[in-house]
């Protein structure tokens, strides 16, 4: 018996006759969008409607972000970087190195820090500016997140729909720590911690990448490079994935030394390639502070387990309320994490990626738990002592991220299975879509809340606009006529001694000179300047520490004046400008026996100094670091002199140039002292011949010079062999492409001559 196909039964509409006016008219949209859902090739295409759901969302609920008002977090530290990236630029200078003067006395910012992004947002901001560049990238970043989400499960392996699934669920996430891959950690009201942003992108492609290096043979060399894109961009999001590089080691122990040999490959390769920042970090590091008030904190120490427990199965890791003990909302989020643990606690012996991003989750909340309850494993990690532990909630929170979306495909996938079984003449389109609704009011109480969150940091935004259109105007005027006049920093109260009382806004003060692009003091504890932790021992009512920090100028309110004895120069507004009287970036000092310090105790072994009388009677002790001699003291004795040790006649300045000189006259052998941050690699000449630098208390550069008049110049030098390990980490990465593709075949051949 032949059956005959009904023609007319088609979704297809009937073919027009040819060269009628509806051949020639292109079918509407609705048209062509039902003949596509109509079609098998449906299934490709909701997917990606349904991942274009959350970025949505977030184009809507982040768009005040982009409103132009100065920083209230870490990104106005970002958007200056970024500056000064674009200013080196413009200059055509090296923008890899060089001297960052802005914050806690200077120091070779980029030379320590996890410059990619801003090296690559400073190019950007050639054209549309650094504060631009920052808040536009921060706001695409966060919006198109859900892509990359995307991108990871559908590389892993899994379909279309639970990648899909997953997408949907990654701006959900909120914790009580507010430091994971959240909108708190990001927008205004927030962290903004913009540098983790740029690793959020990176970091899951980097986990798939090396997994399926390790795992499949395959694809080295882009491994390789995510993995140093990710160090790049951030070094903690980089340290997580070169331990999931590890973890993937384990997975098949069958194959553990294969692995080993494939992990090597990446693992080398990602650090050759990232060596242009982990070689001049890794050179310097002895120069790079590690604050004294971090210890004994959760930020070196994290949450403790108990406490990291207790969140996890009540629902604060996934579903808490932004650094305060309560839960968002109901912990759906936790929830279908869990049902995401449980399938890959089924799966774990068949499936190697099941055993992947739970063997990976485990590990990352262990390490969260902190040194109090895996401390003996954690100080077997190399640069243990200088990670902040607490920030591995982001290793938590992604692996936890893809547990919720297996869970949430595997009910949802399961459900559509069960009513196709039981009511097979039901469409596939119509399933599919009361499942979405469905599955969309289960988790609308975690959209409202970010909603609600995000609606709240907009109003607050809008109030600083005005703040910044009024008092702001009038502040920044006055941070710009002290930077003109130059000759020293400008302060308006400090976060570690009651600054924030001076706000616009909502803003502290010197959140405010950050924006204004001064060089200040005040903003504490934002970098790895050995002068870090003694910044915060500047005391605003002792005349010498203005002397010894050059603070030359002070912004208060019109109601309030400094503690020290100043004139006024200008008043705009709410707000007077005054000026103390400084010897400058430079003085000619006596020097006295040496303080032993580290880089670990720095403010420890000097805060006598800095409260005693030596400082206005300019008797600076030199420093004996990190086990190197200090150098000779002009004055042994360390008893005060009667007279002067000299004077500065001229000085000069260009601290964004890292330069800084002038002509001294020395009453007897003493030392010119820079009241800036010491770095080995400030280099210094007198009467134009080059000089040893000496480290003196509380963390300057200084040289000695005998009785006379002289010539000083003290001048930053970047490091210079950028260009032989970008070449090193090219042809790095050319190897691993290279040799994986045509070794084997080379291998083949060989033994088949034999």
């Amino acid at each position: 018996m032949t059956i005959v196909k009904d023609q007319t039964s088609t979704t297809e509409p009937p073919e027009a006759p040819t060269g009628s006016r509806r051949s020639r008219r292109r079918p509407t949209f609705g048209r062509r969008l039902r003949a596509r859902l109509a079609h098998p090739e449906w299934s490709k295409l909701v997917p990606l409607l349904l991942v274009a759901l959350p970025i949505a969302f977030n184009l809507f609920v982040l768009r005040t972000e982009l409103r132009h008002v100065v920083q209230l977090n870490d990104t106005t530290v970002h958007i200056s970087m970024v500056r000064w990236a674009e200013q080196r630029l413009n200059a055509g200078q090296l923008v890899f190195d060089g001297w960052y003067p802005r914050l806690q006395l200077g120091l070779a910012q980029f030379h320590h820090y996890q410059s990619l992004p801003h090296i690559v947002a400073g190019a950007f901001a050639t054209v549309f500016g650094a504060e631009r560049t920052v808040t536009w990238s921060a706001y695409l970043l966060l919006s198109f997140w859900p892509l990359c989400v995307y991108w990871t499960v559908r590389l892993f392996g899994f379909n279309r729909w639970t990648a899909a699934t997953t997408a949907i669920l990654a701006p959900l996430m909120t914790s009580v720590t507010g430091y994971g891959y959240e909108h708190f950690s990001y927008v205004w009201r927030g962290n903004g911690i913009w540098s983790q942003l740029w690793g959020m992108w990176l970091f899951p492609l980097a986990l798939v990448f090396t997994w399926r290096a390790v795992s499949k043979g395959k694809g080295y060399a882009v491994a390789a490079l995510f993995l140093a894109l990710t160090i790049a961009c951030h070094f903690l999001t980089g340290y997580l994935a070169i331990i999931g590089l590890g973890i993937w080691v384990l997975l098949q122990p069958r194959e553990i030394l294969r692995r080993i040999g494939r992990a090597v490959a990446v693992g080398l390769g990602g650090a050759l390639a990232a060596s242009w920042v982990i070689v001049p970090l890794l050179l310097d590091s002895k120069w790079a502070l590690r604050t004294q008030f971090n210890v004994g904190t959760f930020w070196f120490d994290s949450y403790g387990g108990k406490n990291v427990v207790e969140w996890l199965f009540t629902g604060k890791l996934f579903d808490g309320s932004g650094q305060t003990q309560d839960l968002a909302r109901f912990p759906i989020f936790s929830i279908l994490v869990g049902v995401g643990v449980i399938l890959c606690g089924l799966r774990f012996l068949r499936d190697e990626r099941a055993r992947a991003i739970l063997t990976f989750f485990v590990v990352c909340v262990l390490l969260l738990c902190g040194r109090d309850t895996i401390g003996f494993v954690i100080n077997l990690l190399p640069g243990s002592q200088d990670l902040l532990i607490h920030r591995f909630i982001i290793g938590v929170q992604l692996s936890g991220l893809l547990l919720a979306g297996l869970g949430a495909s595997w009910l949802t996938q399961g459900i559509y299975a069960r009513v196709r079984d039981r009511r097979p003449k039901l469409r596939p389109v119509a399933v599919v879509a009361v499942l979405t609704v469905l599955g969309l009011l289960v988790i609308a109480p975690a959209w409202r809340f970010i909603a609600s969150f995000d609606a709240q940091g907009a109003a607050w935004i809008n109030q600083q606009r005005v703040a910044d259109g009024t008092n702001g105007k009038d502040f920044e005027a006055l941070a710009r006529e002290a930077a003109s006049a130059g000759g020293g920093r400008v302060y308006a109260g400090s976060a570690s001694n009651g600054g924030r009382d001076v706000l616009i806004g909502s803003v502290p003060g010197y959140s405010y000179l950050l924006d204004a692009d001064v060089d200040e003091l005040g903003f504490t504890l934002r970098t790895l300047s050995l002068s870090a932790d003694a910044e915060t021992a500047f005391n605003d009512a002792n005349p010498a520490d203005y002397d010894l920090f050059d603070v030359r100028w002070v912004i208060l309110p019109t109601s309030s004046k400094p503690g020290v004895p100043a004139h006024l120069v200008s008043t705009r507004g709410r707000w007077n400008l005054w000026q103390v009287d400084t010897s400058g970036y430079l003085e000619v000092v006596d020097t006295t026996p040496a303080i032993t310090a580290d880089r670990t105790n720095l403010l420890a072994q000097t805060k006598h100094f800095l409260s005693s009388h030596a400082v206005a009677e300019h008797q600076i002790p030199v420093i004996a670091f990190g086990g190197d001699a200090a150098a000779a003291p002009t004055n042994p004795s360390g008893t005060p002199k009667s007279t002067p040790a000299g004077s500065v006649t001229v000085q000069y300045s260009r601290p964004d140039d890292g330069v800084w000189g002038g002509e001294v006259v020395a009453n007897r052998p003493s030392v010119v002292m820079l009241k800036s941050t010491y770095d080995p690699r400030i280099h210094v000449t007198v009467d134009g011949k080059p000089a040893k630098t000496q480290m003196l208390a509380p963390s300057y550069v200084g040289v000695a010079v005998p009785a006379g008049t002289h010539r000083v110049e003290f001048q930053y030098e970047p490091f210079g062999y950028y260009w032989v390990l970008f070449l090193i980490g090219a042809l790095a990465l050319i190897a691993l492409a290279v040799v994986p593709r045509y070794g084997s075949g080379w291998i083949r051949a060989v033994r088949g001559r034999r």
